[in-house]
């Protein structure tokens, strides 16, 4: 893995690309004006979010998994970003205008825990951007994807399993609510990722491109269908004494 791989992505807009770039556009549909905003993005990867939000004016602060390997994106990346224990020692008593969890809920084991620990760097006023998978919503390329492990015998992959929680619209929003959020909006949307989100020089992934086209567009169609959500919400109850508390350090 590099660093540069999520914005190089994004540029080219294939494959995983489209996930970045459905993020930043909920973002800047969210919040249109980020100038002066002060955003934790957790699980922030690439720093592909940071990097669009600070070039909007905003103060950008990044959490990853391991210390080495934050340590290696501020390197390629200039931006700021620490691992979680670096994070706690840096901004203490720190709270931040939105908070953005981006495809890391369905990879924890516990994840009312991380909303837990990110509650605490919120106040009455902070938004919580949520974007992430529905493994088990309505979705007829995910049916496709069945549909053809079944003909070929293959129910199952022998691989680990990366999403240790499977959630369709309903238990996902339901998710949210039980562990203190307000959702003030919950929007579903598809995008073609795994199959092909290009034409190339395949005949089978071309076609598994134009199918990939068509249930994106089934999708836009029928709401309630698609593969992954993006959510704007608040904590339902906080003590009012944070609300008018600024970041004071790191910015």
């Amino acid at each position: 893995f590099q660093a540069e791989d999520g914005i190089r992505d994004l540029v080219r807009s294939r494959g995983l690309g489209d996930v970045y770039k459905r993020q930043i556009k909920y973002l800047s549909k969210a919040v249109p004006n980020l100038k002066a905003k002060k955003i934790l993005d957790y699980a922030c990867g690439s720093g592909f979010y940071m990097d669009y939000a600070q070039k909007k004016g905003a103060t950008v602060v990044g959490i990853e998994f391991d210390k080495d390997f934050a340590a290696l994106l501020r390197q390629k990346t200039k931006l700021k970003i620490f691992s979680k224990e670096e994070f706690q020692e840096e901004y203490k008593n720190c709270y931040f205008d939105i908070i953005h969890i981006g495809h890391i809920l369905e990879h924890l084991p516990n994840p009312t825990e991380l909303l837990e620990f990110l509650k605490t760097y919120a106040t009455a006023h902070t938004l919580f951007l949520i974007d992430g998978p529905l493994d088990k919503n309505a979705c007829i390329s995910r049916w496709l994807i069945d549909l053809f492990s079944r003909i070929r015998n293959r129910k199952e992959k022998l691989m680990a399993p990366q999403h240790l929680s499977l959630t369709n619209r309903k238990s996902q929003r339901l998710f949210l609510e039980q562990n203190g959020l307000q959702i003030q909006s919950f929007y579903i949307k598809e995008q073609a990722f795994p199959l092909p989100a290009a034409f190339s020089k395949s005949l089978k992934n071309n076609l598994l491109y134009l199918f990939a086209r068509f249930s994106i567009f089934f999708s836009g169609i029928v709401p309630a269908w698609g593969n992954i959500f993006h959510a704007k919400a608040k904590i339902h109850q906080i003590n009012k004494l944070r609300t008018n508390t600024k970041l004071k350090r790191g910015t």
